[in-house]
């Protein structure tokens, strides 16, 4: 697993915000389930999933593969 010093983590991780976000925070906010929490959660994995991308995209432009 060095695929970009690590980086395969932080994409299964974004994958696992994503999955969060579709199947279990959205429905709630559909229902109007206690609004304001899940909102927030849903920020917070939304937020996530940018920093594990950012993560993803910084590791593989550090990695010694890209520059040559």
């Amino acid at each position: 697993m060095n695929w970009g010093s690590g980086a395969l983590a932080y994409v299964l991780l974004g994958i696992l915000a994503a999955l969060l976000q579709e199947f279990a925070i959205a429905p709630r906010i559909l229902a109007r389930q206690d609004l304001a929490l899940w909102h927030t959660a849903g920020t917070a994995a939304y937020a996530a999933q940018w920093l594990c991308a950012l993560v993803v995209l910084w590791k593989s432009a550090l990695s010694p593969s890209a520059t040559s």
